[in-house]
């Protein structure tokens, strides 16, 4: 049995999506601290949090309708533009110290509907850049990596917001999307 990361496909898919995880555990953290550090409000907090999580499970069955019929590459790279560019918004409207819950809310909320169709494109991505004997140790990487990451991200954040501010750590975010797409758009399913 090869290693799935001997395939260039899968080496690439593996590539973007850790990096991307990255990204996806620092903003968190980030929108957390950044929110209560600024207004002290925890119910900016969990709206802002309802927001993101309400488009995200209501669209995941409507995701993997959409997967099937356009194919998992091309709906991952759509979410990954999308995702980033909610998250490029709400990096920026940070960085120019706008804590302005209505457009946060509303880029939590474009960002969440976005993860609602790139999800159900995970697994039908790892099946098409692996052989079957191979599938097993591609989906155990691809798990070790979201793992890892979610226990790396927060730790990233906190660094980046008391460091540079976190505007910078949605910025991150944005800029491993960029990644994601990019190697999206090289791989062969």
């Amino acid at each position: 049995m090869a290693h799935p990361l001997r395939d260039r496909n899968f080496r690439l898919l593996f590539a973007g999506r850790a990096v991307d995880a990255l990204g996806d555990a620092v903003s968190p953290a980030a929108l957390t601290l950044a929110i209560v550090i600024a207004t002290r409000s925890s119910a900016g907090l969990a709206l802002v949090l309802a927001c993101a999580l309400l488009p995200r499970v209501t669209l995941l069955p409507l995701g993997g309708v959409v997967v099937d019929r356009l194919g998992p590459r091309r709906v991952a790279m759509a979410a990954a533009v999308v995702s980033g560019a909610a998250q490029l918004f709400i990096g920026l409207l940070l960085l120019a110290g706008h804590i302005d819950f209505p457009l946060i809310a509303v880029a939590a909320a474009v960002k969440g509907a976005a993860s609602g169709f790139d999800t159900p494109a995970t697994l039908p991505l790892v099946a098409g850049t692996t052989d079957g004997d191979g599938r097993q140790a591609a989906n155990a990487l691809m798990g070790i990596a979201s793992s890892a990451t979610s226990l790396a991200g927060p730790a990233l954040a906190g660094v980046l917001i008391f460091t540079v501010g976190a505007g910078w750590a949605f910025i991150l975010d944005a800029a491993t999307f960029a990644v994601s797409a990019a190697t999206l758009a090289v791989i062969k399913v």
